[in-house]
């Protein structure tokens, strides 16, 4: 298990590659724990069920981004058992409908990567590697999910989980639980939460070893179109 979870953490772009999963909190800042209120909060979520995956669309259909191009910053926190400092880390991503995701970590080591359909790719001096999904159907079942989640296309995500969610929902604040609903992705991840509103803006990821992961994502920006900049990360077209 850790060594899913070390190849998770570099294709998240974890840079201190010990072990991998995700999490947000709306704001920029983050503490080195987390309440008591928290931690039941995100909890108390697995105790309402999804019986219709239409409350979900007509709650948050409202929110997709329609084939714009989709910026935001981040901060990071890992918590490993092993250690007792979490490891934090921060950057930006761009999301593309056609291209991908862009995943550009700033602090402590800068470092590229991108996720498409078919692959993760990392920028490792000056060259590009791949990482094909064929080779682990979990990393595509992630990557596919924390695209879907940024992207408001929330119907994806009952490909690879049970969905449930916070009777308080509105589409002005919303918390969905995510539990795996295959064995492929049972492997690597316990559980998942995710709250938004207008974006997603905080996913909690905990593994099956354990570790938790805490990403924060905040000013959002849509666009029309990738600068420059942006298309020299992506890899070039077949």
């Amino acid at each position: 298990m850790r060594g899913i979870n070390s190849f998770l953490l570099a294709i998240m772009h974890i840079c201190l590659r010990a072990a991998f999963i995700i999490s947000i909190s709306c704001s920029a800042a983050l503490s080195n724990t987390e309440s008591d209120a928290e931690i039941t909060s995100q909890h108390q979520v697995f105790a309402h069920p999804i019986e219709n995956s239409n409350t979900l669309d007509n709650l948050l259909q409202i929110h997709a981004v329609d084939g714009k191009i989709v910026r935001a910053s981040f901060t990071q926190q890992k918590k490993l058992k092993v250690l007792k400092r979490p490891l934090n880390s921060n950057g930006r991503l761009t999301l593309s409908e056609t291209s991908g995701l862009l995943w550009q970590v700033l602090k402590p080591l800068p470092s590229d990567y991108v996720f498409q359909s078919d692959a993760a790719y990392q920028w490792r001096q000056g060259q590009l590697s791949a990482i094909p999904f064929s080779q682990s159907p979990i990393f595509k079942g992630f990557a596919d999910t924390f695209i879907a989640a940024l992207s408001g296309d929330i119907s994806k995500l009952s490909n690879n989980f049970s969905i449930y969610l916070t009777p308080q929902s509105t589409p002005e604040h919303w918390c969905i639980g995510l539990k795996p609903a295959n064995e492929a992705m049972a492997k690597g991840v316990d559980y998942m939460v995710l709250e938004g509103g207008v974006y997603l803006s905080r996913l909690v990821l905990s593994d099956t070893s354990g570790d938790v992961t805490t990403l924060n994502f905040e000013n959002y920006e849509l666009g029309d179109a990738l600068s420059e900049a942006e298309k020299a990360l992506y890899p070039p077209a077949p």
